[in-house]
This record gives structure tokens, sequence and C-alpha cells, in this order.
């Protein structure tokens, strides 16, 4: 796998590029219920520090099953920020420029390598990508959105030529995962974003919730107990969520990849509120972002070893 070579960086002009990975053998297809995937917040205020409120969590460690539809071993990432400024608890200024560095390194890193099990094929052969982000300067939702609307919300700048129709491609395992920020955080919303998939021109898209979660603490605010780096607490928190969804959409975009059945739980589900140490992306950037399910290591891991 390959780093990112290029990223357009104005004032949240982003984004990502890729992905590559090894698949096991399909299980049969399961029903499935098609809500978001949401990403719950912590359990309690000493959740982290007790490897994540394990107790309290849904989720098992047992292993996710692969059930025979795709997954994106090329993902590229589209973001719009969506919403006016608010009187408090705004998205950070440094947001703009932390958002494309995560994503630079992500591609190619020993975190993203943990995803390498659960994609086909060993030979990587990956290219770069130059994505502008999109800014909508309308009032975001003031409730939980539903899948539609933002899928509604992606659409809406595809069909205006703003961002590219990126679809989940079974047959080259590949598409976009299309996040949608928004600046303020919907009263008892109760979680901290999600992913799900839905229908643009005719067309099946990945797409990715995540409200500012800039003072959810301690529901959605991974801490700085490694003081990974300077960014503040809200750019820190948002992008530990896009680090467990896009982890989650890449693996199981439309729900018929890999997830488990014991548990409904995914690849960052598993390990949710659980961190070890500072990542450090391929870009020599670093994080306080959580574990990732691996199958082979019957656990939560922070890294694997290239393929």
């Amino acid at each position: 796998m390959t780093k990112i070579s290029a990223i357009t960086k104005s004032c949240l002009n982003v984004l990502f590029a890729t992905l590559g990975f090894a698949i096991g053998s399909a299980a049969p297809a399961l029903a499935r219920t098609h809500e978001p995937q949401v990403f719950r917040m912590m359990p309690s205020a000493t959740a982290m520090e007790t490897s994540a409120g394990a107790a309290t969590s849904p989720c098992i460690d047992s292993n996710l099953q692969y059930f025979g539809g795709p997954v994106l071993q090329t993902a590229n990432t589209y973001a719009i920020l969506w919403g006016r400024k608010q009187r408090s608890n705004n998205i950070p200024d440094d947001f703009a420029t932390a958002l494309p560095l995560f994503l630079e390194g992500f591609g190619g890193s020993s975190y993203s390598y943990i995803l390498d099990q659960f994609m086909p094929g060993s030979v990587i052969a990956l290219g770069s990508f130059d994505t502008t982000t999109v800014t909508d300067k309308s009032a975001s939702p003031g409730r939980s959105p539903s899948t539609r609307t933002i899928v509604r919300e992606v659409c809406k700048y595809i069909k205006k030529g703003k961002l590219p129709l990126d679809p989940i491609d079974p047959v080259n395992s590949s598409g976009g995962v299309y996040f949608v920020f928004t600046t303020n955080f919907p009263r008892n919303l109760g979680f901290c974003g999600w992913h799900d998939y839905g229908t643009c021109q005719g067309a099946p898209i990945a797409v990715s919730y995540v409200p500012n979660t800039t003072g959810v603490i301690p529901g959605c605010d991974p801490d700085n107990s490694f003081a990974a780096n300077g960014y503040s607490q809200g750019t820190r928190s948002i992008l530990n969520i896009v680090s467990h969804e896009l982890a989650e959409a890449a693996t199981d975009p439309d729900f018929t990849g890999w997830w488990d059945p014991n548990d409904s739980c995914e690849i960052g589900d598993k390990c949710a509120w659980q961190f070890d140490s500072t990542v450090t992306l391929a870009n020599n950037s670093t994080w306080e972002i959580q574990d990732e399910w691996s199958n082979s290591a019957g656990a939560c891991v922070q890294d694997q070893v290239a393929p």
C-alpha cells in the first residue's frame, strides 16, 4: 500500500486515498435491519481508563464474519461541512488543517493495515486522489438526521458537479465514503456518529454522519491521555469518530460485508473507546484514535504489520 500523494488543502479541501487488503471465504447471507450503524457514546466517564467500559459494551470478543458483499479496498473520501456558525462550541478552526493531514496519513499506515485481512487479494494497486470538500452554510438538521437526509445532502452536491459520483463497486472493491460533518450537535442525540448507505442517481453510495462533538465530554471525547498532538478537543474528538466510521465503511459499506452476527458489531464497534498509545500514521502525524478489531489477533489492536 502506498501513501497518498496529492491532497487539496484550501479551507477544507481534502481528501484521502486508499486502503489495500486480504479476505476470507464468504458466509451465507443473513438478514440485517437497514438502520445506521451508530458509534455509541462512551458508557461512563471512566470508560477509557477501564478498557472502554467493556462490561457495558454490547459487543463481545468474537471474530467478524464475511457475508459476501462489497468492501472498499480502494476508498476515496469526500467531506461536506454543513451548517451555520454556532454561538458556542463551533467546529474548531484547526479542524480545517487536521482533517486533510489525518486522511493523508491514514492510507499506507500500520493502523490501516489492520483492515488488510478483510480485503480481497494481496496485490495492492493504489492511486492518488485530489478531492474538494464542500461547505454548505445552510442550517444543518436540528434533530438527529435520517439516512435519507444525509444521502440527499451528499447527492445534492453530486448532481451539482461539486463532488464526483463514486459508488460502491463490488467488482473492483472500490468506492467513496462521503462524510457529512455538521456544525451542531443535536440535543439528546445519544451517539457520536454513524455510517450507512443509500442511492444517488441510481447508484449505491456509502455515507457517514459526524456531528460537532466539541464539548461533548465525556460522551464523545477520546481524552488526551497520550498528548498525541496539540489539536483542540473538538478536532481530536471528531477525528477519532472518523477513524471508527472510515474503518467500518471500508469493511462493511452496505452491511453485507464484515460484521459479527452474534452482536451485530463491526470492526470499530468491538473496540470503541479502547486506546493503547499514540498512533503514528504514514505521514508521521500522531493521533489518539481507537483500536480496531483484528480477526487474526482475535483482539483489539492499533496496528498491524504490512501485508
